[in-house]
């Protein structure tokens, strides 16, 4: 993958019409970008070189670990697949749905009745080897080696062989690995954690809870969040309507107006208040670099709320690999910024856009 900042500004006014000429170079780099026009998709790297001809496809649901999932219409039906880095397509025998690799593993769907909405799920391996069968009725996504099923007669936790590494009794309900720690949640709706002996650590009693992240882990109490360490200890009390990760020591966190319009602010691991509750919408923090949204002008601050990049922008997506995606309708430009702000290339209009980076549409 390509992480320091493109430095040659290329500018391309006509990235869209005139890149075929770059087919089959450097086809392993990574994606950064797809875009439709005239019906077509079209799959960028990070060098603004197309990777593959282009693909009539009907939509990207999302790339990761060298391969797209994609939707495509044949014999009158939706059919959903994996496409690789050359632009090759196959699709898990038996599957009507699949899901992005996660370490090394996806999930593939067998819709067993649509009215009720019944279904069976399963693994493959980025080898294209069915690991699970499609016989569980629910799973969730791979983490740290480990992914959770749960049948009828069975329930717990496989491994990337598809071997049961932990059974549970009926009544709990399992969910993926973060750091060490997993949450879960019994018959009563509460929610505790295990860690990969895989016995309860933090009890079962908080209302909701979300992935553990730069050690903290985000709890509900009577409908408001704060955070806890993963001994159960509150470390930042449960005062805001809405929070994010923590990530490098510091997460956002919300509150809700009568409209339920949210201002976000920034606080510490100690639930200190770096910059006060002032943004509309907010990015990931990534990079150093946070992109921010306030009276519908979008700008980059530091995790102290200083301005880091001089130019406002009409839209803008989070740093990642060195580099941002950003539109500025009043100059009429739309492209990827570096931490200068100085432009690295531009794009021209497209039906739909999507950064593969987040799996995000842009605009």
């Amino acid at each position: 993958m390509k992480t320091g900042i493109i430095s040659a500004i290329l500018i391309i006014s006509a990235i869209f019409l005139n890149i075929n000429d770059t087919i089959g170079k450097d086809t392993n780099s990574e994606p950064l970008m797809a875009y439709r026009k005239d019906s077509l998709w079209y799959f960028v790297d990070h060098d603004a070189k197309l990777m593959f001809p282009s693909k009539k496809i009907k939509k990207i649901a999302g790339y990761r670990e060298g391969f797209f999932v994609i939707v495509y219409e044949a014999n009158k039906r939706e059919n959903w697949a994996f496409m690789d880095l050359k632009g090759e397509v196959f699709q898990p025998v038996g599957a009507d749905e699949v899901r992005q690799f996660r370490n090394g593993m996806a999930m593939t769907i067998k819709h067993i009745d649509t009215a009720t909405g019944e279904s069976n799920y399963g693994y493959i391996n980025n080898q294209g080897l069915q690991v699970v069968p499609n016989k569980y009725l629910d799973a969730t996504d791979f983490s740290e080696g480990l992914g959770w099923v749960m049948n009828r007669k069975e329930r717990g936790y496989v491994n990337t062989n598809g071997e049961f590494v932990s059974l549970f009794e009926s009544g709990i309900f399992g969910n993926p690995f973060f750091e060490g720690m997993a949450s879960y949640h019994d018959e009563s709706g509460l929610f505790g954690f295990i860690d990969t002996s895989f016995k309860p650590i933090i009890p079962a009693k908080f209302d909701e809870v979300a992935n553990f992240s730069d050690g903290l882990a985000a709890f509900s109490e009577n409908a408001k969040f704060g955070f806890l360490d993963k001994k159960g200890n509150v470390v930042v009390r449960p005062n805001y309507d809405a929070v994010t990760d923590f990530k490098e020591g510091i997460a956002f966190v919300g509150q809700a107006d009568t409209n339920q319009l949210y201002l976000w602010g920034i606080i510490n691991k100690s639930g200190r208040m770096l910059v006060d509750l002032q943004y509309d919408q907010v990015r990931e923090f990534s990079e150093g670099l946070i992109a921010v949204r306030k009276k519908d002008k979008w700008f980059f601050i530091d995790q102290f709320g200083n301005k880091v990049i001089k130019n406002d922008f009409d839209f803008a997506e989070s740093f990642k690999n060195g580099i941002a995606f950003v539109s500025d309708k009043k100059e009429k430009k739309k492209g990827f910024i570096n931490p200068l702000g100085e432009w690295v290339f531009f794009v021209d209009e497209t039906e739909l856009m999507v950064d593969l980076r987040w799996n995000r549409i842009v605009k």
